[in-house]
């Protein structure tokens, strides 16, 4: 069975935030999905104190490009 590329790319996409969410919990911050920022709709915002973290995860064909070496 072959699984098409961009249904392969939605689920790389879920589990990237997912397992970045979990890090950033572990860690201590207290994470919120999909959160507007203005204009702007990050995928997470993480806050611990004062520091926030903004996040917004990228695949090919959405802003990312493959590092070519």
């Amino acid at each position: 069975m072959f699984i098409e590329h961009d249904i392969a790319q939605r689920y790389w996409r879920a589990a990237a935030e997912e397992q970045l969410e979990r890090q950033y919990r572990q860690l201590g911050y207290d994470v919120e999905r999909e959160t507007k920022l203005g204009d702007f709709k990050a995928d997470f915002i993480a806050r611990r104190g004062k520091e926030i973290v903004v996040v917004e995860v990228k695949t090919e064909g959405q802003g990312y490009q493959k590092e070519k070496l």
